[in-house]
């Protein structure tokens, strides 16, 4: 029976020295250590442990585990399983409490004055205990857990600290006294527990923080007695990682672990398949995310639609049935923008944005008696916008922030930042609409785009969706890409002609659908920053909008995509 518990350790979140790892640190994603609790099990029974986070700053805290490899999206693993269980004041803990396979959560509630409570569910999934008993002291403070018997159930035990440290080991999920009682390491360092030689039981660890780098010494029986085995791995200073062990690759031993919290970045495990010294058999990258659905479509609500209000129906049948939590639109005139924003409330889905206008006077959007004229690009959220702003390019296409454009001036950006929930992450999303038929002009703005917004995209989540009027192919875009060009975004679409093969691995192309309508080009984007989102494999689609009161929709597609927002970190 697998088994493990995580020492989890939280404080600064920079390792002092360099760890023992094959390969260097992966770019940057999000997360904070001061708000989760690493964890790892064997979530759904197929004999492989893997990696979880638990929230411990939500009521109840939030549980975010993944059953690993298999959801392996774009250079970083995201959650399979998010649910809440256990109230404030508790440390998670994990186990297979009823012995049917699979690794389930419980909490541990120290007591000032009395005996600690452990909580214990038998499903990944919100609910109540299915199990609570006392168990210890109220000096108690650090829970292990483990199979001591070899009966396939987890139960509790328990460290004291001292000179040597003590150990205290229950095997049943009820209250009582000890059934093995014993004494084994000293100094400072962590306990852990776990089956280190295969033969179905789990027994104590100890790993000395103490020394650098950090020693892991492990005891193949509940006794007192000297480690049978003892290695290296992992250096640094203690107060900066999580120590974990699991059975990682399925041989029914367990092996060490390092989690880094990287600055701004994701969880990084460093998993050895063995219990020797050495580097790190293979490295990955965990970290909870928030899913967001954007949506993007230059409506030609001018030239094609005479700055009427059918296009405004099509917009609203399609958040009704996809329900975006972004969307940015192009050519759209004030009159429909303020329209959109009436009837997105009245049919219950409210949004929140902004319209900035890009031209001074666009006769095609007037429709009398109404005399509104202005047609620019609009950003609209599905949260509370806590900031707006607007962007023009000057006629030597340069990007300025000012709202108000100049009568030879016809393109702008729109921006909005907005906190989304659940963790109120403030994002920053904008919409343009580049020079079209100057693709010298275009290229220009693209790289004012770089200039302005690439510094934020390195320091803040940041979305950045529209009309380039240039194909994935122009160098001038490639400034935009990673990691197939030289930018800090992610493209939504780019991945959607390279996955061959049943196995579905994806290498990154530059490229993707048309998005011009009856046309090859693809020229509409959706790009996200790289340390702060990750995107699903196929996850984009290029719809055809169909007739709207007689005529085509648009000369442009509707694009449709799904990105995760990774949750927020701290600053340390």
């Amino acid at each position: 029976m697998l088994r493990k518990v995580i020492t989890a350790i939280s404080s600064a979140l920079l390792m002092a020295a360099p760890l023992l790892v094959a390969s260097p640190a992966p770019p940057a994603a999000a997360m904070s250590q001061d708000r989760g609790v690493v964890v790892s099990g064997d979530w759904d029974g197929d004999g492989y442990e893997s990696f979880g986070l638990v929230d411990t700053s939500t009521n109840p805290a939030t549980w975010y585990l993944t059953n690993g490899y298999d959801n392996y999206w774009i250079d970083n693993l995201v959650p399979d399983l998010v649910f809440t269980y256990g109230a404030p004041g508790g440390q998670p803990i994990v186990g297979d409490w009823d012995g049917d396979g699979d690794d389930t959560p419980g909490m541990f509630v120290p007591s000032a004055t009395g005996t600690p409570s452990w909580q214990l569910r038998n499903s990944n999934s919100s609910g109540a205990a299915n199990l609570t008993f006392g168990y210890g002291a109220s000096s108690d403070r650090q829970p292990i857990v483990g199979d001591w018997d070899g009966d396939g159930d987890d139960t509790p035990g328990l460290f004291r600290p001292g000179s040597p440290n003590s150990y205290l080991l229950r095997n049943s999920n009820t209250a009582g006294s000890a059934n093995l009682t014993f004494t084994y390491s000293s100094g400072a360092g962590k306990p852990i527990a776990g089956d280190w030689d295969g033969d179905g039981d789990d027994t104590i660890g100890f790993i000395s923080t103490g020394s650098n780098p950090f020693t892991w010494y492990l005891r193949n029986t509940n006794t007192t007695g000297t480690a049978n085995v003892t290695f290296t791995y992992g250096s640094g200073s203690a107060s900066s990682v999580y120590f974990a062990n699991g059975d990682w690759d399925g041989n029914g031993s367990e092996t060490p672990a390092i989690v880094l919290p990287i600055t701004n970045g994701p969880f990084l495990w460093h998993l050895r398949s063995s219990n020797t010294s050495g580097v790190a058999t293979s490295s990955v990258r965990f970290n909870p995310v928030t899913p967001l659905k954007v949506m993007h479509w230059n409506i030609s609500g001018g030239i094609i639609n005479n700055g009427t209000y059918p296009i405004i129906g099509r917009i609203v049948r399609e958040v009704q049935a996809r329900r975006p939590d972004v969307i940015s639109l192009n050519e759209i005139c004030d009159r429909q923008y303020a329209h959109l924003v009436d009837q997105l409330a009245a049919a219950g889905y409210a949004m929140e944005g902004y319209f900035q206008e890009s031209r001074t006077f666009v006769p095609d959007c007037i429709v009398l008696p109404d005399t509104r004229n202005e047609a620019g690009n609009a950003i609209l959220v599905r949260a509370d916008v806590v900031e707006q702003k607007g962007y023009m390019f000057t006629t030597d296409h340069k990007l300025e922030e000012r709202e108000q454009p100049v009568v030879t001036e016809e393109r702008s950006v729109a921006c909005v930042v907005a906190n989304f929930a659940p963790a109120n992450q403030p994002v920053k999303a904008c919409s343009t609409h580049l020079a079209d038929g100057d693709p010298a002009g275009a290229q220009a703005e693209v790289r004012e785009l770089v200039r302005v917004f690439g510094p934020e995209a390195n320091s803040r989540p940041f979305m950045l969706m529209g009309d380039l009027n240039l194909t994935p192919d122009d160098a001038a875009v490639g400034a935009l890409y990673y990691p197939e060009g030289t930018g800090n975004f992610w493209e939504t679409d780019t991945y959607w002609s390279s996955c061959i093969g049943e196995d579905g691995m994806c290498e990154p192309v530059r490229g993707g659908r048309p998005t011009r309508v009856g046309g090859n080009r693809k020229i509409d984007y959706t790009f996200v920053s790289r340390d702060h989102f990750n995107v699903p494999i196929s996850s984009a689609e290029v719809i055809d909008a169909g007739q709207c009161d007689g005529h085509a929709c648009s000369d442009h597609m509707m694009t449709h995509s799904t990105v995760n927002l990774y949750l927020p970190r701290k600053a340390p």
